[in-house]
């Protein structure tokens, strides 16, 4: 049963817009996973308000449970964010959130509406060992990665199956050409008020632009980041943008006027055709299968370039179906080979 129809529901009613008739509730049950997998679950509850009691039982619980979540999720990233400003502040680094909480605080009528999970902190490369340290201080250890790509993880135990959470990024978006340097994003700062006290954030143009950065390199898959997009430029004038192209197609999909536009670029048009392919609710589970297109997209400089097809034929980490024969050295070589002779095709699906 098709389930963008709820999808297209909530994204329309979360922005003030003519939603048609409610869907069913079986159409509801079907799209569960698909709401959980944009991120839209807890949205979507609070939008049904009281209607919620009316749905079936297993919709009822799943987005009850969504807002419970959402609202821990959002209340400890509050007080870890508190903590964090705190220190940053006193040491004099400047710095900004990306996405998550401050949008959750300023955009939506209630916080819960856009849960977080982790923190996005934005800080000058040079300051991103002290930075680390002083994380590390506040009890937190830092997530072995394969590579530096533009951000390290940083974990706290705080309860069984719950660990705090820090992404600190030294660039806001992976070496793509036009974003804007940390040194610029940090400059064009603005300071916010929220429960949590106040908290730098982009500039207004900045912020946009990083969205829609972030929603293309996701291959669109996380509905939740087109609201963010709709929510933010509410008031603002139509905002010109390189990808705005790959936006507007998604927009025009769910009947929305298209506010994001821009110079029409002929690297999108691959993964235009490709979104065109997909409807929302199964871009997750195939976006894995659109690598090219999306570095068409967003037009990544040639030092990305090789290190993506590299990491296409010879990539580090096999696919879930090969990694019992891969945990042998033999097994390894073989499942290198098949990816290098398949050219990437084995990562389909994985």
């Amino acid at each position: 049963m098709k389930s963008d129809s709820v999808l297209h529901w909530t994204v329309r009613q979360a922005v003030g817009l003519e939603t048609g008739p409610l869907p069913t509730g079986a159409e509801w049950s079907a799209a569960m996973e698909p709401l959980s997998a944009n991120r839209l679950s807890a949205l979507a509850g609070w939008l049904l308000g009281p209607r919620l009691s009316d749905m079936p039982e297993d919709v009822h619980q799943a987005l009850s449970r969504a807002q419970a979540k959402a609202m821990f999720a959002n209340d400890r990233s509050g007080m870890q964010l508190q903590e964090l400003a705190t220190a940053l502040e006193r040491q004099g680094f400047p710095w900004v959130v990306l996405k998550g909480l401050p949008l959750a605080e300023r955009l939506y009528p209630d916080p819960i509406c856009r849960p977080g999970r982790d923190l996005d902190i934005l800080v000058d490369p040079s300051a991103l060992e002290p930075v680390g340290s002083l994380l590390v201080d506040l009890g937190y250890h830092a997530e072995a990665t394969r590579r530096d790509t533009h951000h390290r993880r940083y974990l706290r135990p705080f309860n069984s199956g719950w660990d705090d959470i820090v992404e600190l990024h030294w660039r806001a978006e992976p070496d793509s050409h036009g974003v804007m340097s940390t040194g610029e994003i940090l400059r064009t700062r603005r300071r916010v008020d929220t429960r949590w006290g106040g908290l730098w954030t982009p500039g207004p143009e900045v912020e946009l632009d990083l969205l829609v950065r972030h929603y293309v390199r996701h291959a669109g898959w996380q509905l939740i980041l087109l609201v963010d997009i709709l929510l933010l430029q509410r008031g603002l004038p139509p905002a010109t943008h390189p990808l705005g192209a790959v936006v507007a197609d998604d927009l025009k999909r769910l009947g929305l006027e298209p506010g994001v536009t821009g110079p029409f670029r002929f690297r999108q048009l691959p993964l235009r055709r490709w979104l065109a392919r997909h409807d929302f609710a199964d871009r997750r589970t195939t976006r894995r299968a659109a690598p090219l297109e999306v570095a068409l997209a967003q037009w990544y400089s040639a030092g990305s370039w090789l290190s993506m097809l590299g990491g296409l034929l010879w990539p580090a980490t096999p696919s879930f179906r090969w990694q019992a024969m891969s945990s042998t050295p033999w097994g390894r070589r073989t499942w290198r080979w098949y990816r290098l002779l398949t050219l990437g095709r084995g990562a389909r699906g994985s």
